[in-house]
């Protein structure tokens, strides 16, 4: 029985029924999560299957630095206008007054995390309004200054097989 559920804020429960569970966690979702959430996330799904179950995973991997930061600035800047869409969302929906034009996209490369951040980096010293039914707040932004947008983490195969391992799915 499919269900759609935010795993990382609700309590999914996975429904019990006779024969194999299919539980399948494709895409890179689980790279939006640090490596503690993943394994909360693969623990919490592990507790709920039996032996004769199955898990199909699959994670963003770890690459060269700059093939990664290559992919997260695509030339069509698909990826930076994913990240631009938030601030246009929070001027439509929020009654905010970003200046799209005053902020560029960044994606960075952190090397502790093993994660692309994505960031937006103010172009100029500046204050951003919103006006909403809690009264007027002001954001002001250096410039230089930057939004972590996302990060999104990349896992190596040992990063995985620890996850697993200590989720309970490897022994």
């Amino acid at each position: 029985m499919p269900q759609v559920k935010n795993y990382a804020t609700d309590d999914f429960i996975l429904p019990s029924f006779d024969g194999c569970t299919f539980v399948i966690y494709i895409g890179v979702s689980i790279g939006n999560s640090s490596k503690e959430e993943a394994k909360n996330i693969l623990l919490h799904v592990y507790e709920q299957l039996k032996a004769e179950d199955v898990l199909l995973l699959s994670v963003d991997m770890c690459h060269d630095p700059s093939v990664l930061l290559s992919a997260y600035n695509d030339k069509n800047g698909v990826v930076a206008d994913f990240q631009f869409n938030v601030l246009r969302r929070l001027n439509r929906e929020f009654g905010y007054n970003f200046d799209l034009d005053q902020f560029r996209y960044q994606p960075v490369w952190n090397e502790h995390k093993s994660s692309v951040e994505q960031h937006l980096q103010s172009l100029c010293s500046q204050q951003v309004k919103c006006i909403d039914r809690f009264g007027e707040k002001t954001l002001h932004f250096d410039k230089g200054e930057t939004i972590n947008m996302i990060d999104s983490y990349k896992f190596s195969i040992e990063d995985i097989n620890m996850l697993l391992n200590i989720a309970g799915f490897i022994s």
